[in-house]
């Protein structure tokens, strides 16, 4: 065979090769690239439903909590703004109660109001050492100059 005969033969398997990769890719893009409805719903809901979804959440979680306008949440209030921690929270809830103060922020008034609602709950409730150490802890963080 002469070069142009295979030149020829080569182009006539190459011609024939594209028109069936052709006929092969046109049949898949006909039949297979369709889906049906529900899928392509599917396919554009889910997006969608993430969003609104993270949307919704990210509006619950970044809101102020509401404020709480009770006695004992001003208490809390007052005790997050001081970086008191929950268990010494919980202990001038108890020291509150028991020395009956009708206002239990008023712990944090002064150091005399502290010392007298002490003693006054102390009457009432014992302390144990590690919550006798736990009040001198918050008596200092709440009235150190």
């Amino acid at each position: 065979m002469s070069l142009d005969a295979n030149l020829v033969s080569l182009m006539a398997h190459a011609l024939l090769a594209q028109s069936r990769m052709g006929d092969i890719s046109r049949q898949y893009r006909e039949e297979g690239s369709t889906y049906p409805w529900p899928i392509q719903v599917a396919f554009t809901l889910i997006p969608v439903i993430a969003v609104g979804l993270a949307w919704t959440l990210y509006r619950l979680y970044s809101r102020h909590p509401a404020a709480v306008n009770t006695p004992f949440g001003m208490l809390a209030e007052l005790c997050r703004t001081h970086q008191i921690p929950i268990a010494g929270r919980r202990l001038l809830e108890r020291v509150a109660e028991h020395a009956e103060l009708e206002q239990p922020a008023s712990l944090m008034i002064n150091a005399r109001h502290f010392d007298q609602a002490v003693e006054a709950a102390e009457q009432r409730l014992r302390f144990d050492p590690r919550n006798r150490a736990r009040l001198g802890e918050i008596r200092r963080r709440l009235f150190a100059n």
